[in-house]
């Protein structure tokens, strides 16, 4: 009994002993990693990981990626990703990918809200006054909005219909 004893803990000490052994060849110490060659096509200057190139773009990025999770609420399609932003004159020009065009067969009420998404998170920026939007930069079709020509994104900056009859009342006396 003694020697089968003596027999396993000199088994289990021998597997211990070639189940710790390093295999893999030594690193000699005074090596260095290979330089790192530069991108001649990268900028000069390279942001950080939490340093924004655009917070207009990140903003919509961000908003694009929610509407893509699941139980989502937003009226915008799943899979929506943002190609472009260009903001020249107050005018945020959207262009994002064919993904939006689902949104096209959801009815008047869902692109409204859609609409409504964008327009709010634009209206955030006070450099954005109106927005249009695009699909891999053509015009998106809805039957229900024209996306292509710029509308304002707050209702502050829409024309009311009241203020327009009354100086067209007022011109034509």
């Amino acid at each position: 009994m003694v020697k089968r004893y003596g027999l396993l803990c000199g088994l289990l000490l021998l597997t211990l002993g070639l189940g710790c052994r390093n295999n893999e060849t030594p690193t000699p110490v005074n090596s260095a990693p290979p330089p790192v060659q530069p991108n001649p096509s990268a900028p000069s200057k390279a942001a950080s990981p939490t340093e924004s190139q655009s917070p207009l773009k990140d903003a919509l990025e961000q908003r694009l990626a929610q509407a893509s999770l699941k139980g989502s609420h937003s009226a915008i399609p799943a899979g929506t990703r943002l190609l472009s932003v260009n903001l020249e004159d107050g005018v945020a020009t959207i262009d994002v990918s064919k993904e939006f065009n689902a949104l096209a067969n959801r009815g008047e009420s869902t692109e409204s809200r859609a609409q409504k998404e964008l327009r709010a998170l634009l209206a955030q920026f006070s450099t954005v006054k109106k927005m249009r939007l695009t699909v891999e930069g053509k015009p998106f079709d809805s039957q229900a909005t024209d996306w292509n020509t710029p509308f304002p994104v707050r209702d502050s900056d829409q024309p009311n219909q009241s203020d327009a009859t009354s100086e067209t009342d007022r011109s034509s006396r």
